[in-house]
């Protein structure tokens, strides 16, 4: 029985059913709303009066309906430029936000609701110079809202540093009309006059921290004039990328957290791996955290629950589906701390070839007598190191359990950048990888141990042939999974 991979569409509706539940605790440790910067509060009281004052605005909770203007409250003809410029003016009259944050500019809109950036021009000096609205409209992507907001809340309470801060949790509010789907108004005029509260058309929404530098498809925009990264700053990313994954595996970077699950992401990609500083050139591309936890889960105490499953196999963009996600018939179809691994693997992949996704390609990957069966990595064209080589292809193994670790992932990112600034010395497994390839990329190793140049090593790199191997997958007979969309359309049509 080979391998057969699935299609699907691409719609953007998601289902949530079959999330692990949390016990009474938890619930109400995530729910409670967050108080940004209230350390920094007390370092610098001379704005503490405006600082309080804009939070408590922030804070507040629905009490009246918005004041009504002019336009047509709910104009099915009007175009997304209309509704999304709509909802912007209309956002001063919000009842969960001050005078002092000023709507600047719309960053998505679809489906699934709005997103906006909003400016701090109040007095508060601890304040955030920006901050990202969430809107959800009513009903499955309100829920998926308040999924995300209970996520990083928690994160947040676990001490997480390399995930996007929520400045307020999930809560409820009135839309204003701006469009009839993602906005809706839930006041509804009587015949007396008055307005009555539709609570089951009232919108969701989150206050979030804002990446100034852009995401990581941002910074690709800027290669066409700065090319390709100097590979210390790619494993900075992956550094980062890695103690991010950490986080969601265990709460915070350095111990578990008791009575919390483990956190897989689903989505992780250039467009959810956020800067914190503008990218004016590679020197400074520093990730600051993972964003976007729409189609996260926590991973339940019975992982191998076929219901579960079924309600994750699909979550995340078709490109960047893991394995275990795209193939049913699997040999060792397992979600956990490692799907988000593969996930790395595939994002720091994708920003060094500005690549969408993966080539369904397998190879046997062998270093010693270990041999390990990975997807297509080829970062021919790229300057890089064999050691960067090889652990994008244990990021991106096929198996789960043949894939790095995130402790590990961090200890070699930190052993190579401590070493590229000469305080310290590569550890002698490092080094013996690192003599197997002798490529033009030898710019930090080959350098310092007096190599120069050579040709790829077919020991570290070749394709994955069935028999040759001892690398062998469990009850497949298409290697080249490429292929397998071909059979699988074959099939169908003879049925």
């Amino acid at each position: 029985m080979g391998i057969t991979k699935r299609t699907r569409g691409t719609s953007s509706q998601m289902s949530y059913p079959g999330e692990p539940a949390i016990n009474k605790r938890q619930k109400k440790e995530i729910e409670k709303p967050e108080l940004p910067f209230a350390n920094s509060f007390k370092a610098d009281r001379s704005s503490e009066k405006e600082v309080s004052s804009s939070l408590s605005a922030i804070l507040a909770d629905l009490s009246s309906p918005p004041p009504t203007d002019n336009t047509q409250a709910q104009n099915p003809d009007s175009d997304t430029s209309n509704t999304q410029a709509l909802w912007l003016s209309r956002a001063k009259d919000w009842n969960g936000i001050s005078e002092n944050w000023k709507p600047m500019r719309v960053l998505g809109s679809g489906s699934y609701g709005i997103v906006g950036l909003f400016e701090y021009i109040g007095k508060g000096q601890d304040m955030p110079k920006h901050m990202v609205v969430k809107q959800a409209p009513p009903g499955i992507e309100s829920e998926a809202l308040r999924s995300e907001s209970m996520k990083l809340t928690q994160l947040s309470a676990a001490g997480a540093e390399h995930v996007v801060k929520i400045y307020k949790s999930f809560h409820r509010a009135a839309g204003t009309g701006a469009d009839k789907d993602w906005d809706p108004s839930p006041w509804v005029t009587q015949e007396d006059g008055s307005q009555l509260l539709d609570s089951e058309k009232m919108v969701g929404r989150i206050y979030l921290e804002y990446a100034e530098g852009g995401d990581l498809a941002h910074a690709n925009i800027e290669r066409d004039a700065l090319g390709f990264p100097e590979e210390v700053e790619v494993w900075k990313l992956i550094n980062h990328l890695a103690k991010g994954a950490k986080e969601l595996e265990r709460g915070n970077k350095t111990n578990h957290v008791s009575g919390r699950r483990p956190i897989i992401h689903f989505d992780l990609r250039p467009h959810n791996g956020e800067l914190c500083k503008s990218v004016l050139h590679f020197a400074e591309l520093t990730l600051s955290s993972l964003a976007d936890f729409g189609m996260s889960s926590w991973l339940p105490r019975h992982p191998q629950n076929p219901n579960w499953i079924a309600t994750v196999e699909w979550r995340g963009a078709t490109a960047w589906l893991t394995p275990e996600q795209a193939y049913r018939n699997h040999p060792q179809r397992q979600f956990g701390p490692l799907t988000n691994i593969w996930s790395i693997g595939a994002t720091v992949f994708g920003f060094l070839h500005r690549s969408h996704r993966l080539e369904n390609e397998l190879f046997v990957v062998g270093w010693k007598k270990k041999e390990f069966i990975s997807q297509e990595a080829d970062l021919f064209g790229v300057p890089h190191s064999a050691l960067l080589e090889f652990t994008l292809l244990q990021c991106l193994a096929f198996r789960p359990r043949d894939r790095i670790s995130a402790d590990t992932l961090i200890e070699r990112s930190q052993a190579v950048m401590d070493y590229v600034y000469g305080e310290d010395e590569l550890t002698p497994e490092l080094l013996d990888l690192v003599a197997k390839h002798k490529g033009p990329s030898q710019r930090y190793f080959g350098e310092r141990r007096g190599e120069e140049g050579g040709s790829r090593s077919v020991d570290i790199y070749r394709p994955f042939v069935e028999g040759e191997s001892s690398a062998k997958l469990d009850d497949v007979d298409i290697i080249n999974i490429g292929k397998a969309e071909e059979k699988e359309t074959i099939e169908a049509n003879e049925a």
